[in-house]
């Protein structure tokens, strides 16, 4: 056998193995993937120790294997405690036997409170930039309704800049209800 013949060892197997394809944060110690993903979640190839064969898996449950040289317990998922989901620190790697208790891991930590509203302000602002939409500036919604109710919706659209169908909106009440006048904002 030469040394053509011998096959390179494929897959990561040891912890400086798993260490060196990552990134370290030094605020938060999360082991930051740097290799290949699937949809956002890292995926190596090293050995299974529940199958006894090498296969690509997921970042968390290929970083146990690398780790503890076994399987997870049966049943269990293993999941990372920092919610970063690039992060393969073993440190941060946490066992549950289902998703509702990695749910109340989450709800424990605190980690995603508030996230789903601003993720969802984010997206709408993104889809108003992609379909060429134009926010209403406060200022001119505030002069709608201050505008003289005996003008012409035609003529407060013309006054303050805006186009007509966008000013009955705003003075029925149909759209911008969110804006206040600042004096009435801090009496509530």
């Amino acid at each position: 056998m030469t040394a053509h013949d011998i096959k390179p060892a494929r897959g990561l197997l040891t912890i400086e193995q798993l260490k060196a394809r990552c990134t370290v944060d030094p605020a938060t110690h999360c082991w930051l993937w740097q290799g290949a993903t699937s949809n956002g979640v890292p995926r190596i190839h090293t050995l299974d120790y529940g199958r006894a064969e090498k296969r690509v898996m997921s970042g968390p449950l290929a970083a146990w294997h690398i780790a503890y040289n076994a399987p997870p317990r049966p049943g269990c998922l293993v999941f990372r405690g920092c919610q970063h989901v690039l992060c393969l620190n073993p440190v941060h790697l946490r066992q549950a036997r289902d998703r509702a208790e990695i749910g109340l891991h989450i709800r424990r930590l605190g980690s995603r409170i508030g996230t789903a509203l601003e993720s969802r302000r984010a997206n709408i602002l993104r889809a108003h930039a992609a379909n060429g939409v134009r926010v209403t500036p406060p200022e001119k919604v505030l002069a709608v309704r201050a505008a003289d109710l005996a003008m012409t919706s035609r003529a407060v659209a013309a006054m303050v800049g805006l186009g007509y169908s966008v000013t009955c909106a705003i003075r029925t009440g149909k759209t911008r209800s969110s804006v206040v006048a600042k004096s009435t904002r801090a009496a509530t």
